[in-house]
């Protein structure tokens, strides 16, 4: 079953320097309705446009569900954007 959602979430990541302009995130840990989920393997990552602002698009497993995941750098907020829930 696929769920597109906007939901708000809380996410335990690290941000680590790559160079003199770019930062590397890498989030570890996600609480979205009153559950944690651990991030089993890490998927893609990408920037991507909405509107005038510019977020980080990250994908990820936790068990045998996928979840989207957005950053925004302006505001420090994630966004929980797509749930795939496996078998």
């Amino acid at each position: 079953m696929f769920e597109n959602l906007h939901d708000k979430v809380g996410v335990l990541a690290t941000f680590s320097p790559q160079s003199k302009q770019s930062v590397y995130v890498r989030p570890y840990l996600m609480q979205w309705k009153g559950r944690r989920y651990k991030i089993d393997v890490m998927g893609g990552h990408h920037f991507a446009k909405r509107g005038q602002k510019r977020v980080l698009v990250c994908g990820f497993s936790s068990g045998s569900n996928d979840f989207t995941l957005e950053f925004d750098p302006e505001t420090f907020e994630w966004t929980l954007v797509e749930v795939f829930y496996g078998s």
